[in-house]
């Protein structure tokens, strides 16, 4: 088995400094540009700090022998490495958490349809649950606590401890089966929006990005299986918390990508024009509204200014975003997404006029 140390730390100092640039796209973008900072960038901001902290953690932990063979380990390097472990694993799950209802307080903007938003809802009381469960049981794995990084063979402590064998189990396999419900959510949201090719294939490419974060996933799924099989603790689980790395770091990324495109184009302005080609056309031809399919301007929910203002468009329509929900919070409960819409029909037969102000205003 080789040394995975030089693997742990230039892993972590690459996706550390990719995730806090995506961080300060986001950021910069929301409170410079749009002007607003909602629920669901606060929360990525703490799923950033969180994975960042992770990070270092690990790397910490390299000093004291992680990413070696147990063999090569000191005994007293061992406790602290336990140590390092349970806290580090603490803000793996607070990031994971964060992470989740961040991107779903995101997709209640996309979206005002009532099994959507349920399904959103839903998705909030499991991330929550999980979240919770999984922090409650790194913490109280062993009775008495110290227990954990005493080591179950120590006789001067009872043995008291869950079989964390099987918890990584249902927690890796879990946790994957909801990042795959996660992601795939917005491409159901958005099958029925009426926008034009480009637009769709656009908006589907960003939401599959998270495809790379299901793939680390998938992989930590397999090391818990190798740790279990053939255990070698501070190697193998060097191997898990790898890709418990780049799975965090890689969610961050991939839900600050509208901002980084939007940083992009003011930085090299020439791409622009390259980019309107691909996503910035707009909608055209005549389309049925039954079943109250919404029209959606990806530009300005998923990477625009946020300066939705009324708009002469060939179909009947209703817009959504994040960037505007500073305009309505006032008359919105702050957990709700916009879902009433004045509409009103202005000139001639087939041509609305799109105005954002809400009924309740």
């Amino acid at each position: 088995m080789r040394d995975l140390q030089p693997t742990i730390l230039a892993t972590n100092v690459l996706l550390i400094a990719l995730s806090s640039a995506a961080i300060a796209c986001r950021a910069g973008r929301r409170l410079f540009l749009v002007r607003s900072f909602d629920w669901h960038d606060a929360l990525i901001t703490v799923a950033a700090i969180s994975a960042s902290i992770f990070s270092i953690l690990q790397m910490i932990s390299t000093h004291y022998g992680l990413g070696t063979t147990n063999s090569e380990v000191l005994e007293s390097h061992m406790r602290i490495i336990m140590k390092l472990t349970m806290a580090s694993r603490i803000f793996y799950f607070l990031c994971n958490w964060a992470v989740k209802h961040s991107l779903l307080l995101f997709y209640a903007t996309l979206t005002i349809d009532r099994l959507p938003r349920l399904s959103i809802y839903a998705m909030h009381f499991v991330a929550f649950a999980f979240g919770v469960t999984c922090i409650f049981v790194t913490i109280f794995q062993c009775k008495p606590v110290n227990k954990t990084w005493l080591g179950p063979d120590n006789p001067t402590v009872p043995k008291a401890c869950i079989d964390m064998d099987d918890f990584n189990y249902f927690n890796s396999s879990f946790m994957l089966a909801t990042d795959l419900i996660l992601y795939a959510m917005p491409l159901a949201f958005t099958w029925r929006l009426h926008v034009s090719r480009p637009q769709r294939i656009a908006v589907n490419i960003l939401f599959m990005l998270g495809s790379l974060v299901l793939a680390a996933s998938a992989a930590r799924v397999y090391f818990v299986y190798a740790q279990a099989t053939d255990p070698d603790f501070t190697y193998r689980f060097a191997m898990t918390m790898i890709c418990a790395v780049i799975e965090n770091h890689l969610a961050i990324i991939v839900a600050c990508a509208p901002s980084i495109k939007v940083i992009l184009l003011l930085a090299f302005p020439a791409l622009e024009t390259k980019f309107e080609k691909l996503v910035s056309k707009s909608s055209s031809g005549n389309t049925d509204y039954s079943g109250g399919t919404l029209a959606y301007d990806f530009e300005s929910g998923l990477g625009g200014q946020g300066e939705v203002s009324p708009k002469v468009r060939p179909l009947l329509s209703r817009a959504t975003s994040g960037d505007s929900w500073r305009s309505i919070r006032d008359a919105k409960k702050w957990w709700k997404a916009p879902s009433d819409w004045e509409v009103s029909k202005e000139g001639k037969e087939g041509c609305a006029v799109e105005t954002t102000t809400p009924l309740s205003s």
